[in-house]
C-alpha cells in the first residue's frame, strides 16, 4: 500500500449534476426514506382494512337491489383495502423531492465550485485545494466511498469532496485509491494509544519534552520523562 497518493483534476459542472444525480440514485438516506415511507402507508391500510370490509359489506349488504349481500360487500371492501396496501406505497413524494433536488442544482450557479482541484492522502488525513477553499482533515471525521463513477470523501453532515474517474490513470488506480482512503480510515476509528503505536513503529521522532527517540514506544507516555505524548502533536496535524 502506497504511503502517499497526489491527485489533480478539473471539475466541470456536468461533473457536480452527475456526481449529484448519483448520490440520489444510490444514497442509504434516500433508500431509507422511501422505505419508511412503505412501511408507514401499508400499516395505515392494514389499520383501517378492517372499517373497509366492514364499510362494504353494510353499503353493499343493505343496498335495495343487493338485499343481503353482505359477503360479496365484505370481500369487495377487502378487494379495496388489498389495492390499497399495494397502491398506496408507491404514491410517495421521494421521487418529487430527488427530482425538485436536481432541478434546484441546475439552476445554482457552480462556477465558484469548478475548475482545478487538488488532493493529497496519505495515513494522516486529507488535504484538499480546490479554487474557493483549502481543507485539511483527519481520517476521523472523512468517510470513503463510492458512487457511480465517483470516489466520495464525505466529511461533515451534507459535504464532501468528489474525484471522477478520469482523475485517475487506470481503473486499478482508482481502486488502489479507495483501497488506501478506506484502510486509513479504519485505522483512524482504533483508540488513541492503538493509533499512536503504530504510527512510531517504524518512525524516529523525539518526545516533545525531553528529546528521547520514541521509536517503537508501547503506551501514550514518554518511557524516559513520562510526558504524555499525542498523535496530533507529533504529526502536527
Amino acid at each position: 500500500m502506497r504511503d502517499r497518493i497526489e491527485l489533480s483534476y478539473e471539475v466541470t459542472r456536468e461533473d457536480w449534476l452527475a456526481v449529484n444525480e448519483a448520490c440520489m440514485r444510490e444514497s442509504p438516506a434516500w433508500a431509507n426514506a422511501e422505505a419508511r415511507f412503505q412501511r408507514a402507508a401499508r400499516r395505515q391500510v392494514m389499520w383501517t382494512a378492517p372499517f373497509s370490509i366492514a364499510a362494504g359489506a353494510f353499503f353493499v349488504g343493505r343496498a335495495e337491489g343487493t338485499q343481503e349481500m353482505y359477503l360479496i360487500g365484505g370481500m369487495l371492501g377487502a378487494c379495496f383495502a388489498g389495492f390499497l396496501y399495494f397502491a398506496l406505497p408507491r404514491l410517495n413524494d421521494i421521487e418529487k423531492a430527488k427530482k425538485a433536488q436536481a432541478e434546484e442544482l441546475k439552476r445554482i450557479d457552480l462556477t465558484a465550485h469548478t475548475g482545478t482541484f487538488s488532493i493529497v492522502i496519505d495515513e494522516l488525513g486529507v488535504q484538499v485545494q480546490t479554487p474557493n477553499r483549502q481543507l485539511k482533515l483527519s481520517w476521523q471525521v472523512v468517510a470513503p466511498a463510492m458512487a457511480g463513477g465517483f470516489i466520495l470523501l464525505q466529511h461533515g453532515a451534507q459535504d464532501a469532496t468528489f474525484i471522477p474517474a478520469r482523475a485517475f490513470a487506470s481503473e486499478t488506480a482508482a481502486a488502489e485509491f479507495l483501497d488506501c482512503a478506506q484502510r486509513w480510515h479504519q485505522a483512524a476509528q482504533l483508540p488513541h494509544v492503538q493509533r499512536l503505536e503504530r504510527y512510531l513503529a517504524s518512525r524516529d521522532l523525539p518526545c516533545p519534552r525531553c528529546k528521547y527517540n520514541l521509536r517503537g514506544m508501547r503506551g501514550e507516555a514518554c518511557p524516559e520523562c513520562g510526558e504524555a505524548i499525542r498523535l496530533d502533536v507529533l504529526t502536527g496535524a
